[in-house]
């Protein structure tokens, strides 16, 4: 018997297109809906059912193409925490072209950085949770960790001249992780879940950006 496999001009071929197209309509809400129950809860303390439910989809198909639930959240996660990396890189660039020195291009970067964590709070701490026990998730999280703190160090050292002393690269990357350890701290992404306390955004943000410039422009 001749095989049409491959051939997408011949009738039986163009038949099962439509199949096709619903199945990838299918399997595009179920990852949506699970993107956004996790959204929605901050965790992912709900059922395939709940899933079902939201993306119009049958229990049955989902476990057709993931066995078990664990799988789909991973699968959601990591597409979720590409569109994060990605939205990164263009907060990166735009903080490039606008920065004309080093205090502009800290002040820029917290701002956007604050507000990529704040707006992605609740997909991240899901993430960052199961991280502790999902190998392959902690894998994704790792590398994209690195790429921030790359990134971050893109624009610090776009300014050498202005970073004080001879460890400009070391504290380049201090500064990164200062403050990202105290914008995790105000979006509940660490150990602690909750701010012990109200803060107001506007002046925190400028607050920590001239510590960290005083900091990088320092000569020891």
């Amino acid at each position: 018997m001749p095989s049409f496999h491959g051939d997408p001009g011949h009738p039986a071929a163009a038949a099962k297109l439509p199949e096709q197209d619903r199945s990838k309509a299918s399997h595009e809400r179920m990852i949506a809906a699970t993107r956004q129950l996790i959204a929605h809860h901050g965790s992912d303390d709900f059922t395939l059912k709940d899933v079902a439910l939201a993306g119009k989809v049958s229990v049955g198909s989902i476990y057709l193409r993931y066995p078990s639930k664990d799988r789909l959240i991973r699968t959601a996660l990591s597409l979720e925490l590409d569109r994060i990396a990605a939205e990164e890189v263009q907060m990166i660039r735009s903080v490039l072209n606008k920065a004309f020195n080093l205090a502009e291009a800290v002040a820029l970067y917290i701002e956007g950085y604050g507000h990529l964590l704040a707006a992605n709070a609740l997909i991240l701490r899901t993430a960052m949770n199961r991280a502790e026990h999902d190998r392959e998730l902690s894998g994704i999280g790792k590398a994209q960790a690195e790429h921030s703190v790359a990134a971050a160090m893109q624009i610090f050292l776009a300014f050498p001249e202005e970073i004080g002393g001879p460890r400009k690269r070391a504290k380049a990357d201090v500064a990164f992780r200062l403050i990202f350890a105290a914008l995790a701290r105000e979006f509940g992404l660490g150990a602690t879940r909750d701010s012990a306390r109200w803060i107001d955004w506007a002046a925190f943000r400028t607050e920590l950006a001239l510590a960290c410039l005083a900091y990088l422009q320092h000569a020891p």
